[in-house]
């Protein structure tokens, strides 16, 4: 899509870090950014706050006083994609690396960020999602998530070879790439990333995953937290859709799938009793799937306990179900869009 060659050797790279909420890893997650061992003359850090109420903001001023390369701007809407629009038109640099506020970059990531997108062709790259927890809960959650099985099949999530995808964690980019796609969709709460990767994709552009870049997430650490987030995914994945249909894959529809073929079979239930025998075989071949597929994580020696990896299967695919079926049964309201740039 953009062919436009980056300054050599070392072009200026601005990281956008959207935060809200994020004290418990934001200190590792900035840490990491600023032991990065790319030139830090040709780096800088924007903080994009959407209003934090739990110390990230304090934390985020205190470190941009320490580093100078390092400014906070304001957000808010609140929201990753209106945070990395501000952070995108607010930038210097000639590529954009987006980085979560619960991330933790390995020391070169951005020196191979920028290798990758000026030597393989790519629009956009980006590595494999590699999540981590911090307690036994949070470990159990981060082993389901590595598993096609929970976190799904997407090549992003396991590529152990550089691979052309649809999509990336997080990502590095051309920043004239970003401004000539318009930015982030400004009224999606989550989803933002598919979106954008799914338009960069039709007007011709591509995706590499590489796994030299890596990265991991710091997962949700309690169960409430993690049943949030993942109706949330749902929720804005049925609002996407809405907008583009065709980006619709095969892997994001078993979730929505079993929890519409369960619901239908309960209230079938309610007339006839072959409705409650369809709706336990449901649930029974969906325990054993699962159940099946934990024990045996657990016995290859993977982090959390064989009961805590079952349970996150169950909140994972109930909530992203649960959610996407409110999201299409609650239209939002037109979205007025926004000056992005």
């Amino acid at each position: 899509m953009n062919e436009k060659a980056l300054t050599q050797p070392h072009p200026y790279v601005t990281v956008v870090v959207p935060v809200l909420n994020e004290a418990p890893h934001l200190a590792a997650c900035l840490d990491a950014l600023l032991h990065q061992d790319y030139p830090p003359d040709r780096l800088e850090i924007l903080l994009v706050d959407g209003g934090s109420t739990d110390g990230s903001r304090e934390m985020a001023t205190s470190y941009a006083r320490q580093h100078p390369h390092i400014r906070v701007l304001e957000n808010p809407e609140g929201i990753a994609a209106t945070a990395l629009n501000r952070g995108i038109a607010a930038a210097r640099g000639e590529v954009i690396v987006r980085v979560d506020g619960h991330t933790l970059l390995a020391r070169d990531y951005i020196r191979q960020g920028v290798h990758l997108l000026q030597s393989t062709g790519a629009d956009a790259v980006g590595g494999p999602l590699r999540p981590v927890g911090r307690n036994e809960v949070g470990r159990a959650i981060a082993t389901a998530m590595a598993h096609p099985l929970g976190g799904g099949p997407a090549r992003f999530r396991h590529a152990r070879e550089p691979e052309w995808v649809d999509t990336v964690y997080l990502g590095v980019w051309r920043r004239e790439t970003l401004r000539a796609l318009g930015g982030f969709h400004p009224c999606l709460a989550a989803n933002e990333d598919f979106e954008l990767y799914y338009r960069l994709r039709q007007a011709g552009g591509r995706v590499l995953c590489h796994p030299h870049l890596r990265s991991w997430t710091l997962v949700r650490d309690t169960w409430r937290a993690l049943w949030d987030q993942y109706t949330r995914y749902g929720f804005w994945k049925a609002q996407m859709l809405r907008q583009h249909p065709r980006s619709l894959k095969w892997r994001q529809v078993p979730a929505p799938l079993f929890v519409l073929l369960l619901g239908l079979s309960v209230l079938l239930g309610l007339w006839d009793r072959r409705g409650w025998w369809f709706a336990g075989g449901l649930l029974g071949l969906y325990a054993g799937i699962t159940g099946l597929t934990a024990w045996r994580l657990v016995r290859r020696g993977k982090n959390g306990r064989g009961f805590r990896v079952w349970l996150a299967f169950w909140v994972m695919h109930f909530a992203w179900g649960i959610g996407f079926w409110r999201g299409i049964m609650h239209r939002q309201p037109p979205c007025p869009g926004e000056k992005r740039f």
